[in-house]
This record gives C-alpha cells, sequence and structure tokens, in this order.
C-alpha cells in the first residue's frame, strides 16, 4: 500500500502541492497552473537551499 501526504501551499498567488510518498521516500510537487512551474521548482529549491545553509 502506498502512503501518501499532500501539503497545499500558495506562492504569490501561484497554488502548488507538495507530495510526500513515504513508501518509496519521494517528495514532488504538482502546480495548479502548468505555466508556473519552473518559478514554483525556483521557489522551492531555494527554499531547501536557505534551510541547508541554516543547518551547517
Amino acid at each position: 500500500m502506498i502512503w501518501s501526504l499532500h501539503y497545499e501551499y500558495k506562492y504569490i498567488d501561484k497554488g502548488f502541492t507538495i507530495v510526500l510518498d513515504e513508501d518509496y521516500d519521494l517528495i514532488n510537487f504538482v502546480v495548479e497552473n502548468p505555466k508556473n512551474k519552473s518559478e514554483i521548482a525556483k521557489y522551492i529549491c531555494n527554499l531547501i537551499e536557505n534551510q541547508k545553509v541554516k543547518s551547517e
């Protein structure tokens, strides 16, 4: 059985969902509007990089 958690977010009025697949240890994201995919991907990357810097 596949277990996943969905977290819905907004970034500058652009909706997206982060999906955590606990069976396969994968994290994905889904956007409401495909045109926003690149911008939201950059936003998520920046969040991860900032978190990494804080933890070092």
